[in-house]
Protein backbone atom coordinates (compact mmCIF):
# COMPACT_ATOMS: atom_id res chain seq x y z
CA UNK A 1 0.00 0.00 0.00
CA UNK A 2 1.45 3.31 -1.13
CA UNK A 3 1.92 6.28 1.51
CA UNK A 4 -0.44 8.56 -0.14
CA UNK A 5 -3.29 5.47 1.04
CA UNK A 6 -2.07 5.46 4.48
CA UNK A 7 -4.52 7.90 7.14
CA UNK A 8 -3.92 8.22 11.01
CA UNK A 9 -6.43 8.59 13.42
CA UNK A 10 -5.16 8.37 16.95
CA UNK A 11 -7.37 6.17 19.37
CA UNK A 12 -4.63 7.21 21.36
CA UNK A 13 -1.96 9.64 22.06
CA UNK A 14 1.38 10.23 24.54
CA UNK A 15 5.04 9.95 24.71
CA UNK A 16 6.84 7.07 23.57
CA UNK A 17 5.33 3.65 22.15
CA UNK A 18 1.47 2.90 22.19
CA UNK A 19 -0.16 3.23 25.94
CA UNK A 20 -1.85 0.03 26.94
CA UNK A 21 -4.83 1.53 28.00
CA UNK A 22 -7.56 3.52 26.46
CA UNK A 23 -10.40 4.15 29.42
CA UNK A 24 -11.09 0.01 30.64
CA UNK A 25 -9.77 -1.64 27.87
CA UNK A 26 -6.38 -2.29 26.62
CA UNK A 27 -5.00 -1.41 22.67
CA UNK A 28 -4.45 -5.07 21.26
CA UNK A 29 -3.49 -4.35 17.51
CA UNK A 30 -3.47 -2.13 14.44
CA UNK A 31 -5.02 -2.19 11.35
CA UNK A 32 -2.70 -2.88 8.41
CA UNK A 33 -5.48 -2.76 5.62
CA UNK A 34 -9.62 -2.54 5.60
CA UNK A 35 -12.17 -2.83 2.83
CA UNK A 36 -15.95 -3.60 3.43
CA UNK A 37 -16.36 -3.11 7.11
CA UNK A 38 -18.79 -1.67 8.83
CA UNK A 39 -18.45 1.33 10.84
CA UNK A 40 -15.27 4.13 10.57
CA UNK A 41 -12.68 1.71 10.55
CA UNK A 42 -9.54 2.82 8.54
CA UNK A 43 -5.60 2.07 8.01
CA UNK A 44 -3.83 2.66 10.91
CA UNK A 45 -6.34 2.85 13.43
CA UNK A 46 -6.09 1.47 16.71
CA UNK A 47 -8.60 -1.20 17.75
CA UNK A 48 -9.35 -2.19 21.43
CA UNK A 49 -9.25 -5.58 23.18
CA UNK A 50 -13.00 -6.75 23.44
CA UNK A 51 -14.15 -4.51 20.02
CA UNK A 52 -16.09 -6.01 18.06
CA UNK A 53 -15.75 -5.61 14.19
CA UNK A 54 -18.30 -6.32 11.27
CA UNK A 55 -17.01 -7.17 8.13
CA UNK A 56 -19.93 -9.03 6.27
CA UNK A 57 -19.75 -10.91 2.93
CA UNK A 58 -17.19 -9.20 0.91
CA UNK A 59 -15.29 -7.37 3.76
CA UNK A 60 -11.81 -7.74 4.42
CA UNK A 61 -9.11 -6.91 6.94
CA UNK A 62 -6.13 -6.78 7.73
CA UNK A 63 -4.80 -6.72 11.72
CA UNK A 64 -1.69 -6.79 13.68
CA UNK A 65 -1.22 -7.52 16.87
CA UNK A 66 1.00 -5.23 18.80
CA UNK A 67 1.96 -7.81 21.74
CA UNK A 68 1.80 -11.58 19.70
CA UNK A 69 3.14 -10.46 16.94
CA UNK A 70 0.48 -12.26 15.09
CA UNK A 71 -0.87 -11.27 11.81
CA UNK A 72 -4.64 -11.57 10.62
CA UNK A 73 -6.38 -11.88 7.66
CA UNK A 74 -9.78 -12.34 8.01
CA UNK A 75 -12.32 -12.55 5.36
CA UNK A 76 -15.99 -12.24 5.94
CA UNK A 77 -18.11 -12.79 9.40
CA UNK A 78 -17.35 -10.89 12.46
CA UNK A 79 -14.71 -10.31 14.64
CA UNK A 80 -13.65 -9.99 18.49
CA UNK A 81 -10.56 -8.62 19.17
CA UNK A 82 -8.39 -10.48 21.68
CA UNK A 83 -5.53 -9.74 23.54
CA UNK A 84 -3.36 -12.14 21.15
CA UNK A 85 -5.40 -12.92 18.05
CA UNK A 86 -9.17 -12.95 17.39
CA UNK A 87 -12.24 -14.82 17.83
CA UNK A 88 -13.84 -15.16 14.41
CA UNK A 89 -17.18 -15.78 13.45
CA UNK A 90 -18.75 -16.75 10.23
CA UNK A 91 -15.65 -15.94 8.29
CA UNK A 92 -12.21 -17.28 7.28
CA UNK A 93 -9.13 -16.13 8.61
CA UNK A 94 -5.03 -16.39 8.04
CA UNK A 95 -3.15 -16.21 10.68
CA UNK A 96 0.60 -15.79 10.35
CA UNK A 97 3.82 -15.25 12.80
CA UNK A 98 5.72 -12.00 11.85
CA UNK A 99 9.15 -10.49 13.36
CA UNK A 100 8.00 -7.95 15.70
CA UNK A 101 9.14 -6.12 18.73
CA UNK A 102 6.34 -7.01 20.56
CA UNK A 103 7.22 -6.06 24.11
CA UNK A 104 8.08 -2.60 22.97
CA UNK A 105 5.55 -2.21 21.09
CA UNK A 106 3.52 -2.69 24.32
CA UNK A 107 5.38 -0.38 26.33
CA UNK A 108 3.11 1.22 28.89
CA UNK A 109 2.68 4.78 29.49
CA UNK A 110 4.06 4.23 33.13
CA UNK A 111 6.69 2.83 31.97
CA UNK A 112 7.66 4.72 29.23
CA UNK A 113 7.73 8.61 31.34
CA UNK A 114 9.54 6.74 33.94
CA UNK A 115 12.72 8.54 34.69
CA UNK A 116 13.80 6.75 37.76
CA UNK A 117 12.82 5.22 41.17
CA UNK A 118 13.15 6.13 44.82
CA UNK A 119 15.67 3.43 46.78
CA UNK A 120 16.40 3.40 50.25
CA UNK A 121 20.27 2.97 51.37
CA UNK A 122 20.86 2.88 55.07
CA UNK A 123 18.83 5.88 55.72
CA UNK A 124 19.26 7.80 52.89
CA UNK A 125 16.17 8.75 50.01
CA UNK A 126 17.81 9.17 46.50
CA UNK A 127 16.59 8.88 42.76
CA UNK A 128 18.02 6.16 40.70
CA UNK A 129 19.49 6.79 37.72
CA UNK A 130 17.27 6.64 34.76
CA UNK A 131 17.56 3.00 33.01
CA UNK A 132 18.09 4.00 29.51
CA UNK A 133 15.61 2.14 27.86
CA UNK A 134 15.97 -1.04 25.33
CA UNK A 135 16.40 0.07 21.55
CA UNK A 136 13.14 -1.11 19.84
CA UNK A 137 14.15 -3.46 17.17
CA UNK A 138 13.23 -3.20 13.14
CA UNK A 139 13.16 -6.62 10.98
CA UNK A 140 13.32 -4.38 7.51
CA UNK A 141 15.62 -1.93 6.41
CA UNK A 142 12.91 0.40 5.46
CA UNK A 143 11.05 1.32 9.11
CA UNK A 144 7.24 2.69 8.51
CA UNK A 145 7.19 5.83 10.97
CA UNK A 146 3.74 7.40 12.17
CA UNK A 147 4.41 10.75 13.27
CA UNK A 148 0.79 12.23 14.59
CA UNK A 149 0.24 15.58 15.19
CA UNK A 150 3.84 16.08 14.97
CA UNK A 151 6.59 18.53 12.74
CA UNK A 152 6.64 18.20 8.55
CA UNK A 153 9.71 16.55 8.96
CA UNK A 154 11.54 14.29 10.47
CA UNK A 155 15.51 13.34 10.92
CA UNK A 156 17.17 10.14 11.18
CA UNK A 157 20.84 9.37 12.70
CA UNK A 158 23.08 6.65 12.67
CA UNK A 159 24.30 6.62 16.05
CA UNK A 160 27.16 3.60 16.23
CA UNK A 161 29.60 5.74 13.48
CA UNK A 162 29.85 9.31 12.17
CA UNK A 163 26.89 10.03 9.30
CA UNK A 164 24.96 12.69 7.59
CA UNK A 165 21.20 12.52 9.19
CA UNK A 166 18.24 11.73 6.74
CA UNK A 167 15.72 14.36 6.63
CA UNK A 168 12.11 13.29 5.47
CA UNK A 169 8.87 14.61 5.02
CA UNK A 170 6.02 13.50 7.02
CA UNK A 171 2.73 13.32 4.94
CA UNK A 172 -0.72 12.40 6.02
CA UNK A 173 1.08 11.49 9.81
CA UNK A 174 3.30 9.03 7.90
CA UNK A 175 7.01 8.23 6.70
CA UNK A 176 7.43 5.25 4.97
CA UNK A 177 10.86 4.65 3.78
CA UNK A 178 10.33 1.94 1.76
CA UNK A 179 8.82 5.08 -0.69
CA UNK A 180 12.06 7.04 -0.34
CA UNK A 181 15.25 6.55 -2.25
CA UNK A 182 17.56 5.74 1.50
CA UNK A 183 17.64 2.31 3.12
CA UNK A 184 19.20 1.54 6.61
CA UNK A 185 21.90 -1.14 7.40
CA UNK A 186 21.58 -4.22 8.98
CA UNK A 187 22.89 -4.52 12.53
CA UNK A 188 22.92 -0.37 12.69
CA UNK A 189 21.91 1.66 15.57
CA UNK A 190 19.99 4.73 14.53
CA UNK A 191 18.30 7.23 16.14
CA UNK A 192 14.61 9.12 15.20
CA UNK A 193 13.75 12.58 15.99
CA UNK A 194 10.24 14.39 15.79
CA UNK A 195 10.14 17.72 17.11
CA UNK A 196 11.54 17.37 20.49
CA UNK A 197 10.47 13.68 20.58
CA UNK A 198 13.16 10.86 19.51
CA UNK A 199 13.14 7.06 19.66
CA UNK A 200 16.23 5.33 19.18
CA UNK A 201 16.10 1.75 17.44
CA UNK A 202 18.29 -1.04 15.92
CA UNK A 203 18.27 -2.70 12.44
CA UNK A 204 18.62 -6.63 13.08
CA UNK A 205 21.22 -7.81 11.04
CA UNK A 206 18.84 -10.18 9.55
CA UNK A 207 16.28 -7.60 8.62
CA UNK A 208 15.38 -7.35 4.36
CA UNK A 209 14.35 -4.77 2.31
CA UNK A 210 10.27 -5.05 2.96
CA UNK A 211 7.68 -7.62 3.14
CA UNK A 212 7.65 -8.26 6.87
CA UNK A 213 4.51 -6.46 7.52
CA UNK A 214 3.83 -3.10 9.36
CA UNK A 215 4.29 -4.60 12.43
CA UNK A 216 8.04 -5.69 12.00
CA UNK A 217 8.90 -2.37 10.48
CA UNK A 218 6.80 -0.13 13.00
CA UNK A 219 8.34 3.05 14.96
CA UNK A 220 5.56 5.52 16.33
CA UNK A 221 5.54 8.73 18.40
Amino acid sequence: MSGSKWRVFLVVLALGYFPVQAGAQSVAAIVEDVTGAKGPLRPLDYVLEGQTIELGPGGRIVLGYLGSCFRETVEGGSITVGSAQSTIAGGRVLRQKVQCDGGRLLLSKKEAEQSGVLVLRKGVQRLAAPKAPKPTEVYSLTPFFIVPGGPGRISVTRLDRPSTPITLVVKDGVVDLYESPHKLAPGARYQVAAGSKTVVFVIHPSATLNGVGVLGRLIAF
